[in-house]
């Protein structure tokens, strides 16, 4: 049959490129005659694995009926590619392990099947594990997620698994799927009821329509606030047509659910946007020793018939990080950032700055850090297109310490200074992985062979929050630390201080209170300044950014920006720039131009 023999080509495409807004670095999708898939690599997997989440509470039992989530959805196509039809709803699934076999046994009603080490496919790899089984017109198929390091996520206690049915008629194909989450199920008594906490989730997802299906794949975020027992999931991605992979499908998630008083399970309503909106219900639980891991099903339904959708929703606590940081980079990474900038002229021999000092931004630049070279790159500026690179025969060790590394390079016309904030636990001030500053003096020379231009700029970079990662409830309270450049009529000060934000994501507002203090870069001298205040700051989700065009303390009728994003996997870590002009303490009524950057870590 032309379906048949089609479906088996795509089969053999068991690695494609990974698909926008996964995770991982390549999306897998492996079909068993007709609409089984798995999604492989853009999420991880867990079979082997009784064997080891077992190993986490006690050791492997003979025969374990794991505790689980399920889902079941079904859909037929006529071959005649009329249009065909599709449903989604909560569903009881029996899923059994048995130890001595290794082998799982599946059971929804009359569907009943065992799949043993010998039914594993071929299409497995490192990230999923496929079993299959055939009768006549009939296969059996279960899909299971690999845990463990080198799967992919590296999940310990939860994975998901899809066990479907699959009948080639003579005048249509139908499919029965069941999609389930599953593991080593966190005790109730071990789940804290204060407090707050966030998980990143993989979601994995059958979309249905009356054309052909959707193999679909995405990341998002969980916020829970334990206290009340609320969870919010918002996630989002893209997949492809099944039978047309020409056809896409992007979705966005969004739902709520509620956990129990007495137990340790949740349930809630859902919606997917996606081309319409699908809606229903989901169900899960915390999984781990300690709710390390969260695990959950989705049945939801489309706004016209054979819509549907189907999945799974797997994560990580995500307080602790992990991943990828600043101190872990193992190739050159490119961070996109936008400085701001003091500049200004001097005479030789002259300690005030000539004429009018100017800030500004310095356009959009990217600052290059290269682990394996040992260098960073700052790009250069619209008014000064040379780049400034650095390297460690750079490195200037006097001036460097536990909070601060600083580079100096001459040349035939310039000579450059480049102070970086450390990253990492060596860090005695404040200890950051994700996010950093810096800032990049410049000096260069004139016509005027008397004169010197220079300029001062300041700028924040890292590893930033993707927006479907943001979080979307509560509060956060986020602790700083900040630099930059001050000037009045007769001296530059180098600015540091501290600063704290309260940031509200159900609101989309922020507060806020920056500390400077300024040092006259020539004699040392302090210059004691008056906090500025932020009072109505806005955090834009979609973009994972804040800004705030107006501080407490700037000059009456001045704008004073500043602009700043999340950086980390859950926005940990936050970084911004600041430019306006400030009141003078030893000059009432004047005013200083300034610019700075700013980098915190949430509470």
């Amino acid at each position: 049959m032309w379906r048949r023999r089609r479906l088996q080509r795509r089969a053999a495409r068991a690695h494609s490129p990974a698909c926008p807004g996964s995770q991982s670095n390549a999306s897998t999708y492996t079909y068993t005659h007709t609409y089984a898939y798995a999604y492989a690599d853009s999420y991880p997997s867990a079979h082997a694995a009784p064997d080891r989440r077992q190993h986490h509470v006690g050791g492997p039992a003979s025969q374990r009926k794991l505790r689980h989530d399920a889902v079941t959805g079904s859909v037929s196509y006529p071959l005649d590619g009329s249009n065909g039809t599709s449903s989604a709803a909560t569903a009881t699934v029996s899923v059994v392990y048995d130890a001595a076999s290794r082998s799982y046994t599946i059971a929804n009603g009359g569907r009943v099947q065992s799949f043993a080490p010998g039914d594993l496919s071929a299409d497995s790899d490192a990230s999923v594990a496929i079993y299959e089984k055939r009768s006549g017109n009939t296969t059996d198929s279960l899909t299971l997620t690999r845990p463990g390091t080198g799967s992919g996520f590296d999940y310990d206690y939860v994975g998901s698994g899809f066990f479907q049915r699959t009948v080639e008629e003579a005048n249509r194909v139908t499919a029965t799927i069941d999609a389930f989450t599953y593991g080593v199920v966190t005790p109730n008594s071990a789940i804290v009821r204060t407090g707050s906490g966030f998980y990143l989730v993989d979601v994995l997802s059958i979309i249905a329509d009356p054309g052909q299906p959707y193999a679909a794949g995405g990341t998002g975020r969980i916020d829970v606030d334990f206290a009340s027992g609320r969870l919010n999931i918002s996630a989002q991605g893209d997949g492809f047509g099944i039978i047309d992979d020409r056809l896409t499908r992007n979705w966005q998630l969004t739902g709520s659910a509620q956990l129990a008083a007495d137990a340790n399970r949740f349930s809630g309503t859902m919606t997917m946007i996606a081309v319409g909106n699908f809606t229903g219900s989901w169900n899960g639980r915390f999984y781990g020793p300690g709710a390390e891991e969260i695990g959950a099903s989705f049945a939801l339904s489309g706004p016209m018939p054979g819509m549907s959708a189907i999945g799974t929703i797997t994560g990580r606590n995500g307080a602790s990080g992990g991943g990828e940081t600043l101190t872990t980079l193992t190739s050159a990474r490119a961070f996109a950032t936008t400085p701001t900038n003091l500049s200004y002229q001097k005479l030789t021999g002259f300690l005030v700055p000539i004429g009018n000092v100017m800030t500004g931004t310095s356009g959009n630049v990217t600052f290059t850090q290269d682990p394996n070279a040992r260098t960073y790159r700052f790009g250069g500026t619209p008014s000064d297109p040379t780049p400034s690179e650095f390297g460690d025969a750079d490195l200037v060790a006097a001036e460097s310490n536990a909070r601060f590394v600083v580079y100096r390079r001459a040349g035939s016309d310039r000579s450059s200074t480049l102070t970086l904030y450390r990253p990492g636990s060596g860090n005695d001030q404040l200890v950051l992985n994700y996010a950093s500053f810096g800032t990049l003096e410049i000096a260069r020379s004139t016509p005027d062979p008397n004169r010197t231009q220079m300029d001062r700029h300041h700028f924040d970079y890292g590893l930033r929050t993707d927006a479907a990662n943001m979080p979307r409830i509560g509060t956060g309270n986020y602790n700083a630390i900040l630099t930059g450049s001050l000037a009045d009529a007769t001296s530059i000060f180098r600015l540091s201080g501290d600063a704290n934000f309260a940031f509200d994501f159900a609101n989309n507002v922020f507060t806020g209170t920056l500390r400077p203090v300024g040092t006259n870069i020539e004699t040392g001298t302090t210059l004691t300044l008056t906090p500025w205040s932020v009072n109505n700051g806005t955090v834009f989700t979609s973009t994972a950014s804040f800004s705030s065009a107006l501080l407490v303390g700037g000059q009456p009728g001045q704008p004073f920006n500043l602009h700043g994003r999340f950086y980390g996997p859950g926005g940990q870590e936050i970084g911004a720039t600041f430019l306006g002009s400030v009141a003078n303490p030893a000059a009432p009524g004047s005013f200083m131009p300034v610019s700075g950057a700013v980098v915190g870590k949430r509470n």
